[in-house]
């Protein structure tokens, strides 16, 4: 599935995503019921405190679902922890504003962690639990 779409090039969201493959269209973790995708989008949600963020071994840590309370292993998490055994591609896009995604590869979820924060409670603009994403094609950096 990630053959579909071009490392580095720039893709209208609903157009060229959502009415293709279907999914949550307000989420970071869209996960399209009739296609094997989880598609994770990165780069805007600061404000609501995610901070995607690469990590100096060359992972990629993406803030989990959940803006409050305990976060937990379902829904867009339990996806992305589990895309590779239920026989799915996770393929990332970083958000550039006025509906336009950059697509910025395929990647394979190596953990979900609490980090250095002690417990997996967060609080508004404060998240608690990052899921782990390595890049097996070489990293694909943001910016």
């Amino acid at each position: 599935m990630a053959a579909d779409f071009i490392l580095g090039h720039s893709y209208n969201r609903r157009r060229d995503i959502h009415a293709r493959f279907g999914g949550q269209r307000q989420s970071g973790i869209v996960t399209p019921s009739n296609s094997p995708i989880v598609f994770l989008f990165t780069g805007r949600g600061t404000r609501h405190g995610y901070a995607d963020e690469w990590s100096a071994d060359g992972t990629f840590r993406y803030f989990g679902e959940g803006q409050m309370g305990d976060m937990t292993l379902t829904k867009g998490n339990k996806a992305i922890a589990n895309h590779a055994a239920d026989g799915k591609d996770s393929l990332l896009f970083e958000m550039l504003g006025k509906g336009q995604v950059r697509f910025r590869g395929p990647f394979n979820c190596a953990g979900v962690s609490c980090g250095g924060w002690g417990t997996c409670s967060s609080q508004e603009f404060s998240m608690a639990s990052t899921i782990f994403c390595s890049n097996p094609s070489g990293r694909a950096e943001l910016g």
